[in-house]
């Protein structure tokens, strides 16, 4: 196997964490970050496709540092693939 790249994904282990920690429920994080309770949700879940902006919004309203939402994974493709030129 080689390495093609790498992949962003959020923490949402962290997010989990400090809403538990602080006590907030879906709808209380929802109201204090300005997003519907169904985003909130999908961000709890560690649900793919959630935009920057919202977890920003979400970031915020639990008091987190940004820098540390994400982390990087590498992505591995197996040597018998063809890789496109």
């Amino acid at each position: 196997m080689r390495v093609e790249g790498s992949q962003m994904s959020y923490r949402d282990d962290l997010i989990r964490q400090a809403i538990e920690a602080q006590g907030f429920t879906n709808e209380t994080l929802a109201k204090a970050a300005g997003l519907a309770v169904a985003t909130v949700s999908s961000i709890r879940n560690g649900k793919e496709n959630i935009t920057l902006s919202s977890l920003r919004s979400v970031a915020q309203a639990l008091s987190l540092d940004w820098s540390l939402m994400f982390t990087t994974k590498l992505v591995e493709v197996d040597s018998s693939e063809a890789v496109a030129a």
